[in-house]
């Protein structure tokens, strides 16, 4: 197998406050110092924190919300219900065995999403508790 090493990158991944930087290189080149990588649509950052990818997930699950608002108005909870499961719920679960937020700030995101969803699914906008 060849490598391009102008396509190469490096990260490493610690949870301390200083991290030990090292230049590699591959063929006489050396390689760029990331602190992000997304790798097969999840963020990972060189201290594992999952705010990055927390906060794409949950903007890339409001435009898909936007674009069903826009398209979807008018149309029955059942047809809601059914966009909402094929096109938004696979956005926020995508790989979240790996990625599943023990913080709560991460999880309180994910849940607005969800609420937003389900408001819009019934269309109740009355932000009263039921």
């Amino acid at each position: 197998m060849r490598f391009q090493p102008t396509k190469c990158n490096m990260m490493t991944l610690t949870r301390k406050k200083e991290t030990i930087r090292f230049d590699y290189t591959l063929k006489n080149t050396k390689l760029e110092f990331l602190t992000s990588i997304k790798y097969l649509g999840v963020n990972i950052t060189h201290g594992l924190n999952w705010s990055k990818h927390v906060n794409e997930t949950c903007n890339k699950a409001y435009k898909t919300l936007g674009l069903l608002k826009r398209n979807l108005s008018f149309c029955s909870q059942d047809v809601g219900l059914q966009a909402y499961k094929g096109l938004i719920r696979p956005i926020l679960e995508y790989a979240s065995t790996a990625w599943d937020p023990h913080q709560l700030y991460l999880q309180d995101q994910l849940e607005r999403v969800q609420n937003r969803s389900a408001r819009f699914i019934t269309s109740n906008y009355n932000f009263d508790p039921v």
